[in-house]
């Protein structure tokens, strides 16, 4: 289960729900941690309760003994008035946002997740860029979708666009009708030119759609200032391969075939591969930056840039080789 929990300030978290429900959602997640019923609890970060951010991590630790909470940036629907905009993040308010990310993580012992994303160009310190980036892309209309009570579906939630009736119409009818969510047309062009783009995919497309009516304006917390990326995860290894390393498909991976292409997922982490290459790693699910070069004839330093990819996108990994253990007599 998935649910929001805005503070543990019970006066702000009544204001923010418009509620008396504090005390009942309490007696509530009590009731399912004793039924061992699972949750995910999300904290809705605005102007409103970005210094309750530690407080409440803290209290939902002690209280619930939780190992997992998103922190995740408020987004004004697409029904709010204008008032809204007035306790949206700003980009120092991110800044302080990401810093008690990290203190929670530190002095509380949990992850930290979202549920959306942060922008590598919102990411203020490389201490913020390591835990943050890539943790979450957008998966409306690729990995996901939205049904409402009444059977429409939506590619993300906090759209108000329906692409069809899960009751009514063929699914495959829907899923073609939600086609700009994956053929990047809804991408803003300020992200297309961007060397982070393929593992961004460019944040969230209804961050700004409440204030543009339009899906592809640049996400609310990207700050084309923080261009180019000052920092790199340092797991990626980026570009530091060598050409006979060898590296494996995870066995978790899955494959949707797609228009004129595959997407290739495992869990909340994507990416598309062309037709051709789908069909030589299900063949070869153990290869070479050097095989993929010479398969493909491409530039060996172009496949390193793939398997950036691939290994961020959790798809590859290093292929573990076993020692040989040599008995003596």
């Amino acid at each position: 289960m998935f649910i929001s929990f805005p503070c543990s300030n019970e006066d702000l978290f009544n204001k923010i729900t418009n509620s008396n429900n504090f005390k009942k959602i309490n007696e509530n997640l009590l009731s399912l941690k004793q039924n061992n019923i699972s949750f995910v609890l999300n904290m809705v970060v605005s102007k409103l309760n970005l210094n309750e951010v530690e407080k409440t991590v803290k209290y939902l630790k002690d209280t619930y003994n939780i190992k997992k909470v998103c922190i995740t940036r408020v987004g004004k629907p697409v029904n709010s008035t204008d008032d809204f905009s007035k306790i949206m993040l700003s980009y120092k308010d991110m800044e302080i946002l990401q810093s008690k990310i990290l203190f929670c993580v530190k002095h509380f012992n949990v992850e930290i997740d979202t549920a959306c994303p942060y922008t590598p160009c919102s990411l203020y310190s490389q201490e913020a860029f390591e835990y943050l980036a890539y943790k979450k892309a957008c998966t409306a209309g690729k990995t996901s979708y939205s049904v409402d009570c009444l059977g429409n579906v939506k590619a993300c939630p906090r759209e108000s666009d329906s692409y069809g009736n899960i009751l009514s119409d063929n699914f495959s009818y829907i899923w073609q009708n939600m086609k700009k969510w994956r053929d990047g047309s809804i991408i803003p062009k300020e992200c297309k030119s961007c060397s982070e783009y393929s593992k961004c995919l460019g944040g969230c497309r209804m961050d700004k759609f409440a204030f543009s009516n339009s899906y592809n304006e640049l996400d609310c917390i990207s700050n084309l200032n923080n261009l180019p990326i000052k920092y790199e995860k340092k797991e990626s290894l980026k570009h530091n391969y060598k050409e006979n390393d060898l590296f494996e498909i995870i066995d978790s991976v899955q494959y949707l075939k797609d228009d004129n292409c595959i997407r290739v997922s495992n869990n909340k982490k994507y990416c598309y591969i062309t037709n051709d290459f789908y069909k030589y790693i299900k063949q070869h699910t153990i290869f070479s930056p050097l095989m993929i070069s010479k398969e493909f004839d491409i530039n060996i330093y172009d496949v390193y840039k793939i398997i950036d990819i691939l290994i961020i996108n959790n798809i590859i990994i290093y292929k573990k080789i076993k020692k040989e253990v040599v008995a003596y007599e």
